[in-house]
């Protein structure tokens, strides 16, 4: 048990109940940063849960990877409106082992 800043002890490690709640946010969409959970705690518990980890993982990664196109994806003008940023999807495009082809349709 560590102690807390107000006095009280909190066990190490992660609790049953806010893994389920992070598998709910992890299905809903959502990234693990608003739960502030550090790696090492979350791979520990990974290793004693190994079904937990065999869901959770793929959904992290690609929560994560949406995270990614959402932050980089778009560049804000000076403007209000938002100009998309190609060379950072080009890059995670390549990343993940794709290829980036843009085709116009002439109307």
């Amino acid at each position: 048990m560590l102690p807390t800043p107000k006095g009280f002890s909190t066990p190490k490690g992660l609790s049953d109940e806010k893994a389920a709640r992070m598998m709910t946010a992890l299905r809903e969409g959502r990234t693990l940063r608003s739960f502030g959970v550090k790696a090492p705690r979350l791979e520990a518990y990974f290793q004693a849960h190994p079904e937990y980890a065999q869901e959770a993982r793929p959904l992290i990664e690609a929560n994560a990877t949406g995270g990614y196109f959402h932050k980089n994806g778009f560049r804000k003008g000076r403007r209000i409106t938002r100009y998309v940023n190609i060379r950072h999807i080009r890059k995670a495009v390549e990343f993940f082992g794709g290829e980036l082809t843009i085709d116009w349709k002439d109307v």
